[in-house]
């Protein structure tokens, strides 16, 4: 792993030194006071992993707003997938987002749940 990824090897390495707190991707900070990080590696973890889980999930908590916003009848979210309830048509000002990725597939629609 280290030698296919020696950039994120290097990173991992740079968060063993630094302030006590932690950004993600939008800003949003972490503090990492040493009175509740007790071990040298649980806070160096903290530091590796905040900045990826949080940003994930602060990018599913937009798409969640933007998906109410539309009216989409959100029924589940699990991680980073959103489980929209009725027939669902991508409108144009969310089309830009991934224009190459087309998943076909046929999900029938009944007037009945079951």
């Amino acid at each position: 792993w280290k030698a296919t990824y020696p950039v994120a090897e290097q990173w991992m390495k740079d968060q063993e030194e630094g302030e006590e707190w932690i950004e993600n991707l939008y800003g949003r900070r972490c503090r990492l006071p040493d009175e509740i990080y007790t071990t040298w590696k649980h806070k160096v973890n903290c530091r590796v992993c905040y900045p990826t889980q949080s940003g994930a999930a602060e990018i599913i908590k937009r798409i969640m707003l933007e998906c109410e916003k539309l009216g989409m009848d959100q029924a589940l979210q699990v991680h980073d997938s959103i489980l929209i309830e009725g027939r669902v048509e991508l409108p144009p000002e969310l089309a830009h987002i991934c224009p190459d990725i087309h998943t076909p597939f046929n999900a029938p629609v009944s007037p009945y749940w079951s």
